[in-house]
């Protein structure tokens, strides 16, 4: 069977270069636009995030009133306690965020305090 099958012809020159990807080459310029939703999907973390952490002390709570044949204080207490680690989530979350844009930012020297924009010497 030697010889049954012809030579592969040879392959382009344009599909040997690499291929220019818009998506994976970040543009030197600044950072490439993102659609509507992954603008707005950090404060929709953030607000779902606040929203199952209340509603899982809550869910706590009811095991406990469950469990011990108790009324309401157990849910009461379990939404008390979720809203005030939710609030201690959402802080620690947003400073977080805030700490990463800062980063980000140029640094602008002679205005705010310790610069020398607004002495007089």
């Amino acid at each position: 069977m030697k010889g049954a099958f012809p030579e592969p012809p040879a392959i382009p020159e344009e599909l040997l270069r690499p291929v220019e990807h818009p998506i994976l080459e970040r543009d030197k310029s600044g950072p490439r636009p993102i659609g509507a939703l992954g603008e707005i999907a950090p404060a929709l973390a953030l607000g779902f995030d606040f929203l199952f952490t209340i509603a899982a002390g809550g869910f706590l709570g009811w095991l406990v009133d469950y469990g011990v044949k108790s009324g309401p204080i157990g849910v009461l207490v379990g939404l008390f306690i979720g809203f005030l680690a939710a609030t201690v989530r959402l802080i620690r979350r947003t400073q977080q965020i805030d700490q990463r844009s800062r980063i980000d930012l140029p640094v602008r020297r002679g205005s705010g305090p310790g610069g020398q924009g607004g002495r007089k010497g």
